[in-house]
């Protein structure tokens, strides 16, 4: 490797980085092997790693994967109860504008019906010339 030259500024930048380049496997680690720190025992990570190793999942690692699953079917059933909501209030709103324009509907018919009636009427008391 050559010497870190001033104005060098990707050497830097990785120097800057080198804590967090190293936790995501891209630098070597102290011992010289590269690759992620291991999860603890406990986490979703580490029960999977159980399972690749062909280990039997310690309580732990099964009992954090099973409020993480949990958790998901948690997040997505409120989701799914805010789309029935949103779709709820969206088809209400369909159905009052569309009463709304019934009823505008038929007051223009009433008013109509009212001028036709009225011209009827005109008509039919009108003088022959």
């Amino acid at each position: 490797m050559s010497a870190i030259r001033p104005g060098d500024q990707a050497t830097l930048t990785i120097l800057a980085f080198q804590d967090e380049l190293t936790a995501l496997g891209l630098l070597p680690r102290a011992d010289g092997t590269y690759g992620r720190e291991l999860q603890p025992c406990g986490s979703e990570a580490a029960a999977r790693r159980h399972r690749r190793n062909g280990e039997p999942v310690c309580e732990d690692c099964a009992r954090a994967e099973n409020d993480a699953h949990r958790d998901r079917l948690a997040t997505a059933d409120a989701a799914r109860k805010q789309r029935a909501r949103d779709r709820d209030r969206a088809r209400l709103q369909r159905w009052r504008a569309r009463k709304e324009q019934e009823r505008e509907d038929a007051a223009r018919a009433r008013r109509l019906a009212a001028a036709e009636a009225s011209a009827a009427e005109h008509y039919a008391t009108r003088r022959p010339a």
